[in-house]
């Protein structure tokens, strides 16, 4: 305590000499008068911290050497004692004092007070003094030990923070000196010690450690000691199948403390399983990916390319250590970067799958043009923000190659299934462009017979022989009159032969436009023209059970699309049309069909809406009519691929939709969505 520098008068002093000290401490800190020791006791009671109040018996106080609460000594003087402290620490200081006069010996205590709503601590000392061997006054010595108390708090405060987290620690946590002896162990894991941790302190590192590991765990402390680096291994005992991590720690050096380590022990036998299993999970992860056929690209949230599986190196002829670390952009696939960025900018934006729906014309390796299918998954990272996207590729290019022959070998089923049909439609002009020539060649023999009898007849003017006049005029008339009634004749025939060969012209044209095989490519195109022309193809389909009625927007805008394969689709609806109706017409007695096909558009979109007043379309199997080989048809009258095809070549090949409206007894409506723009 800083009092014990302060010379304190016992019991056997009298008041004179201490309240001479007092009143010779008012005045100033250069103390004239009494030299030696007495002059350097004075000088200490005025400079001191602490302060020094005499008061009698009876509380009253005597003498102070420094001024309390901002009242001088002088006006200290004849105050109670008590008026300076709370009413709560009175009955303190009312004990204490009791204690001190009934048993002659000083006493102690702390005081805690609040200021400027701060807590401040005094401690106090309460020192008897004696007259003439009577106790009449006593001394009062405090002293602020606010910052001692705070100190302490704090040091207590961190040790049990300290004690409370080595507790809660899963680890064995002792210190180690330089003779590599423990100290102290902080906190225990049952699993690593085997008896109570104050058996272990005083003894060495070896009680601990498995013979096998000592010799490690010594180097490791020495050069511990001896750099102040940290160090940290693992070791393992095979009986147990256990492993553990070890951290050394030096300790700074504290005065009167020699060298320390913090030893922290921790068994992390589930982790370095755990790190197995993932290890296993990974390889087998790794395994999976490089056995998927698809093409894989990964790129991160910079674009960095951070994954290029072996088939995408097959397929692009571009190896995975050229391209990884690269920007997506500069890795040299020779295809529509235009299409891939979009779908890669809206993947960015909207975090969802994205799937580019119509097919991505790429070069392989062998030059030939081949197609891709793409979809592109986002890439999310813990806080939820774009980490990247993952790109997977299919070549497809087989795939398209036999859906065109499929398309192609539907087209040529139908072709062959009106064939039929067709030779009607062109055998009936062609019969009445076959009876119009003979009545031609009729006519015109009898033209030649009359060319030549009149020829015959001025050639014979001149002659000597003797024409019977009479009789060659009447043959002159009778052949004038078969003339007339040819020349009569003869345009209409000549029109009715012109109007058979167009309409045989019409129709093999028609069935060269449908019947065109078509690019991959998609071209613009007349889709009331086309119309036209299936309706001409089909005409045999649907003439016998219904009526077409059409209504085309002559301002149609040329659609970009696939020709051929609309004109499939086209017909596929006119086909389903014409047999519902027929249907109908059966079961009802009736020959009342009609088939109303109208084009119209829009900004954005062309309508082919196809209606007919057949048979519908039942509500439970709406949802099937698109499905592969799915028919409501006798076996043998359908395959079940006409609505599939459709439905794969509108929305999936051109980007558009087909709305579907039915109510069974009144008839169905489809409507083909086709885009405008590509």
């Amino acid at each position: 305590m800083n009092e014990a520098h302060l010379k304190i008068p016992h019991e056997h002093e009298t008041k004179s000499s201490v309240q001479e000290l007092l009143q010779q401490t008012k005045g100033n800190s250069s103390v004239e008068g009494p030299t030696g020791t007495h002059s350097r006791d004075l000088i200490l009671l005025k400079n001191i911290p602490h302060d020094v109040i005499e008061f009698d018996l009876q509380g009253r106080i005597i003498d102070s050497n420094h001024s309390i609460k901002d009242i001088t000594p002088a006006d200290l003087v004849g105050r109670k004692l008590s008026g300076l402290f709370s009413s709560e620490h009175r009955l303190r200081l009312q004990k204490a004092v009791e204690n001190v006069i009934k048993n002659g010996v000083p006493e102690e205590f702390e005081l805690s007070i609040i200021k400027d709503k701060k807590v401040r601590w005094h401690f106090n000392k309460l020192v008897p003094i004696r007259a003439q061997d009577e106790y009449n006054s006593l001394l009062l010595i405090q002293t602020d030990i606010t910052r001692q108390k705070n100190a302490e708090a704090e040091a207590k405060r961190r040790e049990e923070i300290l004690k409370a987290y080595t507790h809660a620690l899963p680890d064995t946590v002792f210190v180690v000196n330089k003779q590599l002896k423990i100290e102290t162990i902080l906190s225990a894991s049952e699993r690593l010690l085997n008896h109570e941790k104050e058996f272990y302190c005083g003894k060495t590192i070896y009680n601990i450690f498995p013979r096998e590991h000592a010799r490690d765990v010594q180097v490791k402390l020495q050069e511990a000691f001896k750099t102040g680096i940290s160090q940290t291994f693992e070791y393992d005992i095979e009986d147990e199948k256990r492993w553990y991590e070890a951290r050394i720690s030096k300790i700074n050096k504290v005065e009167n403390f020699g060298d320390l380590v913090i030893f922290v022990m921790r068994d992390i036998t589930e982790m370095k399983r755990n790190e197995e299993k993932l290890r296993g999970s990974f390889s087998e992860s790794e395994q999976l990916l490089a056995s998927i056929s698809s093409i894989m690209i990964g790129v991160d949230a910079d674009d960095n390319i951070t994954r290029w599986n072996s088939t995408a190196e097959k397929k692009f002829g571009i190896k995975a250590e050229t391209v990884l670390g690269k920007k997506f952009l500069s890795c040299g696939i020779n295809w529509d970067w235009s299409e891939i960025l979009a779908i890669v900018n809206s993947c960015r934006e909207k975090s969802e799958v994205s799937q580019i729906t119509e097919k991505i014309q790429y070069e392989k390796i062998s030059g030939e043009d081949g197609f891709l299918g793409i979809t592109i998954y986002p890439v999310v990272n813990s806080k939820d923000e774009h980490g990247g996207y993952l790109l997977l590729a299919s070549d497809i290019t087989e795939r398209i190659n036999m859906e065109t022959q499929l398309v192609q070998a539907q087209k040529l089923e139908s072709i062959g299934e009106l064939a039929a049909g067709i030779a009607h439609e062109i055998n009936t002009p062609t019969q009445y462009v076959s009876y119009n020539v003979d009545f031609l060649k009729d006519a015109f023999e009898d033209i030649i017979q009359f060319y030549n009898h009149f020829n015959e007849f001025i050639s014979s003017k001149g002659s000597d022989e003797v024409i019977e006049f009479a009789a060659l005029v009447a043959e002159f008339e009778e052949q004038l009159e078969d003339l007339k009634m040819n020349m009569e004749e003869i345009p209409d025939a000549i029109e009715q032969t012109q109007q058979g060969v167009m309409n045989v012209s019409q129709i093999v044209k028609a069935m060269k436009s449908f019947s065109h095989p078509g690019g991959r490519e998609k071209s613009f195109v007349n889709l009331n023209e086309a119309l036209n022309n299936t309706i001409t193809v089909s005409r045999n389909e649907w003439k016998y059970h219904a009526e077409i009625k059409t209504d085309f927007d002559e301002a149609l805008p040329m659609v970009p699309c696939m020709p051929s394969e609309l004109n499939q689709v086209f017909l596929n609806m006119i086909v389903n049309a014409a047999h519902a109706i027929k249907e109908k017409n059966d079961n009802e007695e009736t020959s009342d069909g009609l088939i109303q096909i109208k084009t119209s558009a829009d900004d954005d979109f062309v309508y082919v809406e196809f209606r007919d007043n057949g048979m519908g379309i039942p509500d439970d199997i709406k949802a099937k009519i698109y499905d592969p080989f799915f028919t409501t048809k006798e076996v043998g009258k359908g395959t079940g691929q006409g609505l599939a095809i459709s439905y794969n070549v509108v929305v999936e090949k051109h980007g558009g939709r087909i709305d579907l409206e039915s109510k069974v007894g009144e008839g169905t409506t489809f409507t083909i969505v086709l885009p405008l723009n590509e």
